[in-house]
């Protein structure tokens, strides 16, 4: 004859030690895994808000250089909250270009219509010539802005300085 269900044999009583500490093992390292996932997932969701900012930090200081049209940047380094920042500053070495035409004479300007019109025009003696402008110069803004993560950011710009005649070289 069959026992009852509801009635344990004799010796079954529950788990054996051994099953529960298997069970307790698989359970911990399901729970190591699942705590590793969740800290990548949660510096991965941190880093575009990083990089979003040191952008914008580098936006800023790369304007700021760019202003005055008629200094030249200065590299400098300094730091916004968490973030540090370094501007690095090279004059490019450009040459301006020659006209693809000859300059007007001077005293003759042309007219609508094809006629030339002549300008006199009176030049006391001893008195200079009009200086020639210097050429402009290009200078190259670099921006390196780097994150309290170690990410890094770098924004290159250009600016172009035109000296007065008295800033000559």
């Amino acid at each position: 004859m069959a026992e009852p269900r509801g009635r344990p044999r004799r010796g079954e009583r529950g788990f054996s030690l051994l099953e529960v500490l298997a069970a307790l093992i698989i359970a911990s390292l399901m729970i190591a895994v699942l705590s590793r996932g969740l800290a990548t997932a949660a510096v991965s969701t941190r880093a575009p808000a990083e990089v979003v900012s040191a952008m914008a930090i580098a936006r800023v200081l790369a304007a700021e250089a760019r202003d005055d049209p008629t200094s030249a940047p200065e590299p400098r380094s300094g730091s916004t909250g968490r973030y540090t920042w370094r501007i690095d500053v090279a004059e490019l070495g450009l040459q301006p270009a020659t006209p693809p035409f000859p300059p007007a004479p001077r005293g003759v300007a042309t007219g609508g219509g094809g006629q030339d019109t002549v300008v006199v025009q009176r030049q006391t003696e001893g008195a200079p010539e009009a200086a020639a402008a210097p050429p402009p110069v290009l200078y190259r803004i670099a921006v390196a802005v780097t994150a309290p993560s170690g990410r890094s950011v770098t924004l290159e710009t250009a600016k172009l300085v035109t000296k007065p005649n008295d800033q000559q070289r």
